[in-house]
């Protein structure tokens, strides 16, 4: 299914926000700054305070919630042993040997409404992109050019306290500074 069919009216409009200085060179050179997924799994971790772009999942392929989940640990010699789900205290997470990608992510805009005005706290500027699909095929087709392995697709979201489930680069957990992006 092609992402014009994703988007209702088949429109589709992409807001970048971030540090003026990155923005223009997105807006004059077209260079799209790219941060590795494991660059945001290590935010979680690390003593710099960046809760708009942390995220401990990043990375995973699969979630499960700590109350509907217990965890069995098969050892050697047929000896077993399983963490009750109620002993469990935050979600266990899992990554399938999935290899590390660059993220790029934009804010889009498939039907009228306001912008969310937390976008701003990625920076205090923004680069609006009208002509989305034409956007998108420039991407791909340098993307081809240069070599490299492409995804894009609308980000679904998950709530953390009420999902268990698959993850990955296009579905990531709501917070209270997250809003709907998009991301090639």
């Amino acid at each position: 299914m092609s992402l014009k069919e994703h988007v209702p009216h088949g429109w589709m409009v992409l807001f970048k926000f971030g540090a003026p200085e990155h923005l223009e060179q997105f807006r004059k050179t077209g260079l799209l700054f790219m941060r590795s997924s494991t660059y945001f799994s290590d935010l979680e971790r690390s003593t710099v305070a960046d809760t708009v772009r942390a995220d401990k999942f990043e990375g995973s392929d699969l979630i499960f919630h700590p109350k509907e989940h217990s965890i069995t640990f098969n050892w050697q010699h047929g000896i077993n042993f399983t963490i009750p789900s109620d002993d469990i205290a935050e979600h266990t997470s899992l990554s399938l040997n999935r290899r590390d990608c660059n993220v790029y992510c934009m804010y889009a805009v498939t039907k009228p409404h306001p912008v969310d005005d937390q976008n701003f706290a990625f920076g205090t500027s923004f680069v609006l992109v009208l002509n989305t699909f034409e956007f998108l095929r420039r991407f791909v087709s340098t993307s081809m050019m240069l070599g490299l392995q492409e995804q894009h697709d609308l980000v679904e979201y998950y709530e953390l306290d009420k999902y268990s489930g698959e993850t990955g680069p296009f579905r990531k957990r709501i917070s209270a500074h997250c809003s709907p992006r998009y991301c090639p």
